[in-house]
This record gives structure tokens, sequence and C-alpha cells, in this order.
């Protein structure tokens, strides 16, 4: 059975336009004939419902069936994928977004955007992504190391329905994916000024963008680039139903997601002799939508494995592993196996708490799921001190760059001038850091190679020859102690500077005595390999098109599980 919308209430209003309709002038309008649908989504990392706050969401079967019905049939429908396919959840970092690949490809999907967590295992593994793809991923502002397009399509203009609609796609946040030096993000208000240029050489009625930057970068794009009519947005977290923000006089939309695919958009595109009119209305996958049973099997068969997979117990814990605590028992993990006297890891890096009790590959699997790289280098108490404040700089609350340590601890207080905002940086043995002495450190590549802006550690050496993926040496670590030990929390905060002082005078360089780790590197064993042992693998309301005339709110419709909003403007 199709899932129904039911029309609850209509609200008219009319906002004031700096040229008037064809209307108003007497001329009668006369459409064409031709009708164009995008179906547009985002965020994908789980193929199973998640729960909410709001009930469950997504789900790759429950999808399958609101394209399904949404659709206009292929001729006339475009179904769009906005990006983030791949790492940031246990399901993504598994299998490192290849079940979504397959499902979109049975799905029909024609369009798709990059999102930084597409990234998250290299550039190489990206485009083994995008080869395996029977649809055309576009790229605007993304390039490679020597200035070329990461991908060949940096615009696109497709017809459907009749209708030429161009699409350009912008991603930002590449500072947080380990590809940050395979892959360069460039301007994202000259690359949608060149790519929205080039559609209209092309002959684009109407200008979509593809957006998985921020809702400050979406805005200040939209309001810079007034050839663009509509921006479809990653998820936005403000309302269940996906959310709306108008941009400027002529009240462009941006429309912004629900999280992990939780809203489709359906966007309709009618043309007539005065212009073009543009309708949205947001369809929810929850609970009320049935599954698609082909797409029920394809999950049920992934799922399955994973959990089969990942079922057998490690360690145990006697207490819940919040993730602040996780993060300094994961740097323990870094520097236990590589032999080092410091471990870090970032702090948004660690996506789960480990709860009391037995634990599991699952459990192990879902606190590191991106499949970053450790390595061992050489680095100076300076560069460490330097580095420490720039991850904290990069996310004071904790998570993002955050720095969380083993071997050491130290303070952080954010008022404080910078360069002066790391305090009290303590070795195990209570003894400062010395800025001047050298000291062996275990890390991600992720964060050696700038993440989340820590640059500190460029041009440091790197000592090890063994490069472990992060949760091979987290599982190694939990195997080696049957109850998982209590880590001291790392990084705290205080509102001002001490009085007294906190770090010695640099003195003449010296290399650095500290014992090595009381776990050597050579009585580790990696208990699994870098790849996990499974194969991988609705009613509307209309707005106008084109960005150079007026254009009028003519109503907003409630909806039963989403919303539409109804838009025209006269070319």
């Amino acid at each position: 059975m199709k899932a129904r919308l039911a029309l609850l209430a209509t609200l008219a209003l009319l906002v004031p336009t700096t040229s008037a309709y064809a209307e108003e002038s007497g001329m009668e309008c006369h459409p064409t004939g031709s009708q164009a649908r995008i179906l547009f989504y985002q965020d994908s990392h789980e193929f199973s419902p998640l729960m909410r706050a709001d009930g469950e969401r997504g789900g790759i079967a429950r999808l399958a069936t609101v394209l399904s019905n949404a659709s206009l049939g292929d001729e006339s429908t475009d179904i769009v994928f906005g990006g983030d396919l791949a790492g940031g959840t246990l399901f993504g970092g598994f299998y490192k977004g290849a079940p979504f690949i397959e499902a979109m490809n049975n799905l029909g999907v024609d369009v798709a955007a990059f999102g930084q967590h597409d990234f998250d295992f290299g550039a190489d593994h990206t485009r083994s992504l995008v080869e395996a793809s029977s649809f055309t991923w576009v790229s605007s502002n993304l390039t490679n190391v020597d200035g070329t397009p990461f991908v060949p399509t940096t615009s696109l203009v497709h017809t459907v329905g009749g209708v030429k609609i161009g699409y350009l796609a912008l991603t930002s946040g590449m500072s947080t994916t380990s590809a940050s030096a395979q892959v360069h993000e460039q301007n994202l208000v000259a690359s949608a000024q060149r790519a929205s240029e080039a559609l209209r050489r092309q002959g684009a009625e109407a200008i979509v963008a593809l957006g998985q930057i921020s809702a400050e970068e979406g805005a200040a794009v939209m309001e810079a680039v007034p050839a663009i009519d509509v921006m479809l947005r990653e998820e936005s977290s403000a309302a269940g139903t996906g959310s709306i923000v108008e941009i400027g006089e002529s009240k462009r939309p941006i429309l912004e997601s629900y999280g992990d695919y939780g809203n489709v958009y359906s966007v309709d595109l009618t043309p007539s002799s005065c212009g073009m009119t543009l309708s949205a209305t947001s369809l929810l996958v929850n609970a009320d939508i049935p599954a698609d049973p082909a797409m029920l099997s394809l999950q049920e068969k992934y799922v399955g494995e994973m959990e089969s997979a990942l079922a057998a117990t490690v360690t145990t814990s006697d207490h819940a592993i919040e993730r602040p605590e996780g993060g300094a028992l994961v740097a323990r993990a870094y520097r236990e196996y590589m032999g080092t006297q410091l471990g870090w890891q970032n702090g948004g890096g660690v996506r789960a708490v480990i709860s009391a009790g037995d634990v599991t590959l699952r459990d192990l699997r879902s606190v590191l799921p991106f499949d970053n790289k450790v390595v061992a280098i050489k680095a100076t108490g300076a560069q460490i001190i330097a580095a420490l404040e720039q991850g904290a700089d990069s996310s004071p609350s904790g998570s993002g760059g955050y720095p969380r340590t083993s071997g050491f601890t130290y303070q952080y207080v954010p008022s404080a001038r910078s360069g002066q905002r790391i305090v009290n940086v303590t070795l195990d043995d209570g003894t400062l850091l010395d800025p001047a002495a050298t000291y062996t450190l275990a890390l991600t590549r992720y964060v050696l190679g700038g993440g989340n802006n820590v640059t500190a550690f460029a041009g440091a050496t790197v000592t090890s020859t063994d490069i472990v993926a992060d949760v091979d040496a987290l599982i190694s670590f939990a195997q080696a102690h049957p109850l998982l030990p209590v880590s001291p929390l790392t990084g705290t905060q205080l509102d001002s500077l001490p009085e007294e002082p906190t770090v010695p005078a640099i003195p003449p360089a010296s290399e650095a005595t500290l014992p090595p780790s009381q776990v050597p590197n050579e009585n580790l064993v990696v208990s699994g390999p870098d790849t996990p042992p499974v194969k991988p693998i609705s009613s509307t309301l209309p707005f106008t098109g084109a960005s150079t005339a007026g254009i009028a709110l003519v109503g907003l419709i409630a909806l039963a599980g989403g919303f539409a909003l109804r838009r025209r403007i006269r070319h």
C-alpha cells in the first residue's frame, strides 16, 4: 500500500515583489505541458532506521518506498543524493559506503554530490565508490592537489520532463577527513559563480545547488550568487521534517533536510508562458512508511553479516565509558601499540559510548568507525603544546579536534591570549613537558596531516614502520586487558590563567628520557585485518525557478509528516 500524506491546513500569504506577475498586467499564463520533479535526500550512514526523539527515521527499505511512490516516472523525475554515505557510524565505517552504492544503483539515483564523510577512507576509496556508481557525481569546488577537478563533472544540465535543470554541488569541512591533504576545497562562492555561469550558457532553465556546507556558508553562497534558484542543503537538526530558510528580498529558498535521510524533498518545476513555478514538499521517511521488500532483503543481508562478524566478546568494563574517557582510553591504546611515550586521540573521532559489561567487537568498532591509521612520530614539546592549542581551539566543547591524551595531561584556558592557552602540561611522572625536549607520540594520520586545523606536527618525523588501523589498535589493547582500565580525563578547562608559571623556561635542546610504554610493541598482536571480514561492496506549494525576477509566496501548507512551500519567478 502506498503511503499517503493528508492535507491539514492552508495559510495564504503574499510577499511584495519588484516586478508584477504577468497576470497582474492582464496577460494569461499558459502551461507548456512540461513538468519535472526532483526527489532529494542526503546523509546516509546506516541501512537500518535510527531511533530519534520523535521516533524512527530513515532506513533504506523505507526510503525506497517513498522514492517509488513520489516519482513521476523515469523521464520526469531526478533522484538526487546530497552526500555523506561512507564513514561516521558503525555501518558506514564497517562497509565504507559500498552497500549504499549498490542500493542507490538499484534505487535509480541520477545525480549525487559529495559530503566530507565520503572521503573518510581516503581519496582513492572515494574514487572507487564513484567508479562503482551508475549515476553521475558532481562537484563544483573539490580539486586534486594539482588543481584539476576531483571528478570531471563540475556542473550538469539534465533534461527532466522537458525542463533543463542545472546542478552544481559544493562541499566544505574537508579538514575533518583523512583526505584533507589529497583533496582541496576551493572557495564556495567563486566556485558556485563559475558553475552557475556555465549552466546558464548551457541553457539551464533553473539552477539547483547541492550543498554539503554549513547553514552560514549556504546563506553566503545564496546571497552572493543570485543565479541559484534553490539550494538543497545537508541536515538541519532544528525540525524533524527538515526546514526552509529564505534568502534576500527575492526569498530564494534553502531546503535543509532532516538528518540520516529522515525525509525526502519532492521539488516540482512547472514552466509556463509566464515563467517557472517551483514547488517543494517534505516527505517523511519514518515508521509510517512500509518497507520495500527487495530493499528490505538487502538491508537485512548487510546488517546480518555485520552483526554476525562483530558479535564476539573482547573484554569487559565495570562502568560505562563515556566519550571523553573513551578518547583517553583510545590514546592509551595507540601509545601501547606503538610503544611511544605519549598518545593522542581527537575527541570528535570517538563516536560511541562503551556500555558496562561485556565489550564486543561491535562496541569497539562503534567507537572508531573512520578507519584512521595510527603512526608514531617524534615531536618536540613545543610542537606538542602548539598542537594542543590548535586542537582545543578547533572545538572548545570537547569534541572535534579537542585532544584526548595518554602519558600526559594538560589544561586549556580559552579566554587566554593565543599561544598561552595551554598550561600545566604534565607528564605521568609529575614533571612538566619540556618544550625543548623531543618525545615519541602515537596519533592518527588524520591529526598528523592537519585534521581539525592541527598543523603544528607538519614536518615531524614518522618513526613507525607498522601502520595500523585505529580500531585494530583498540581491539589489540582490549584483548590485552580483560578489564578495561580506568583512564584519567585529560584536557580540562580553566576560566583564567593560574598565578604560578606552569611551563619551564626553554633549556637547550635535549632528548627526553621518559621510560618507554609499559607494554612493548613487539608483545602486541593486531587481532583483525584493516578491512572487515565481510564482502564490502506528497501535495505542494510553489516558488519560482529563475533568480532575475520577482518572487511571490503564495502559501504555506502544513502536511501530515511534512510541509510544503510554493513560489514562482517570472523570467
